[in-house]
């Protein structure tokens, strides 16, 4: 039971055990109507009291509640928004760094096509002057 509930029947017994205690010394009260009803005028304007007094602590709980839930989702809510920037940011750094990578793999693999095709020509033009010398010389 949580603390908040135990204090809520607390209070509730209090009050029907305050109820019933003035009910019962109502009927076995040996006092005239007048007392009777003096009495009876002085324990409602006690309970009216007592009602009220209630009613401000409830209230205040209940404001100091709310404020206390209000503190916290702002709290969470900036935790939140603060994780988010930072997953974002380190997301736009992965992709800023894999797109590098990708360029320069890139240019590598322009470059050593360029080369291959360098050497292929080369090879291609020594290959062909070979056959060639050896044409004339046969």
């Amino acid at each position: 039971m949580s603390k908040s509930e135990k204090s809520s029947s607390f209070w509730q017994g209090m009050f029907f055990g305050g109820l019933i205690g003035g009910i019962a010394g109502l009927l076995f009260a040996p006092q005239s109507g007048r007392e009777t009803r003096k009495i009876l005028k002085e324990k409602g304007q006690d309970l009216q009291e007592n009602i009220s007094e209630k009613s401000d602590k409830v209230v205040h709980q209940v404001v100091e509640y709310r404020d206390q839930l209000k503190s916290k989702m702002d709290e969470s809510a900036g935790m939140l928004k603060e994780k988010y920037n930072e997953a974002k940011n380190v997301t736009q750094e992965k992709f800023e760094y894999i797109k590098d990578k990708s360029f320069e793999l890139k240019e590598k693999l322009h470059s050593n096509k360029e080369e291959t095709e360098e050497t292929s020509e080369e090879t291609s033009e020594e290959t062909s002057e070979e056959t060639i010398q050896e044409d004339v010389e046969e």
